[in-house]
């Protein structure tokens, strides 16, 4: 995965300790920078609820973190955040911010030169689910059960053939990818996690997901037909001259299907795909 321009970013909703920090947030979609994170900002969101875990001090919050393009610079820009929340390890995890039923982890991630919306198969997905839920499953997570339970729910309902591509808060968000954000996965949340190691330890399981998935990705894609209309005389050479041009531009053409279709003197083209 980290030999391929992997972009992935992540939003953190939660409920923050005001006895520890009082973070100035911003309006939803217009965030202030978190000041000692860079890169980081902060805003509002009217779909978090608190739930009483720090009485009277507790406010709810989104984190949103900057691209990430490797794994390493992923768990270092972690990293930071754990620094930041915990003042440099004073705090455990749950003395400062919770993850309740209204919090999300959201996942934006791209790849360059790869379109889910273009390219992707709904049969991957499933496999991509059970690998998570499989991964969790073996973890050292002591609430992973209420997060596995948690994964489908109304903002993020689970992927079917049927709603494949169509619905914004699914699983998988696809209208994400075509606003220039990325693929978004909106499912995984953190409910009930308390500790640094368990934070850790389940972006982990996101990280080696996403790979999982790139790999499918690439395997299987939708086979897109592509149909030449050349003269009598360009027949035979037109195929090669079309792969060289993709060759060159870097794509693969393992998933496009190329049909020749030759045309007799003045017969007119009636379409290209």
């Amino acid at each position: 995965m980290n030999k391929q321009n992997i972009s992935l970013g992540i939003e953190l909703e939660c409920e923050c300790n005001g006895k520890v920090h009082k973070i100035p947030m911003g309006d939803y979609h217009s965030g202030k920078p978190i000041r000692h994170l860079r890169g980081w900002r902060a805003e509002t969101d009217n779909s978090l609820r608190t739930s009483g875990e720090f009485g009277n001090y507790g406010y709810t919050i989104e984190m949103i973190s900057p691209i990430f393009k490797t794994k390493t610079a992923f768990m270092n820009g972690l990293k930071r955040f754990q620094e930041k929340i915990s003042k440099k390890g004073t705090y455990e995890l749950n003395q400062v911010i919770s993850f309740n039923s209204s919090c999300g982890s959201h996942i934006h991630f791209s790849r360059d030169n790869y379109l889910f919306n273009k390219l992707a198969i709904f049969d991957i997905f499933p496999e991509v689910r059970k690998f998570f839920f499989d991964k969790l499953s073996k973890s050292n997570i002591q609430s992973k059960e209420q997060i596995l339970q948690h994964y489908n729910r109304s903002y993020a309902s689970e992927l079917t053939q049927c709603n494949f591509k169509q619905i914004r808060h699914s699983e998988f968000n696809f209208h994400s990818e075509l606003q220039g954000k990325g693929m978004e996965w909106r499912s995984p949340n953190m409910l009930g996690i308390k500790t640094w190691t368990e934070f850790f330890e389940f972006w982990s399981i996101i990280y080696d997901t996403l790979k999982f998935l790139f790999v499918k990705a690439s395997k299987f894609r939708q086979r897109i037909n592509v149909n030449i209309f050349v003269g009598k005389e360009d027949y035979l050479n037109q195929k090669d001259i079309f792969i060289k041009k993709l060759v060159k531009n870097k794509k693969s053409t393992r998933h496009i299907k190329i049909k020749i279709i030759r045309l007799e003197p003045m017969e007119e083209i009636k379409c290209v795909i």
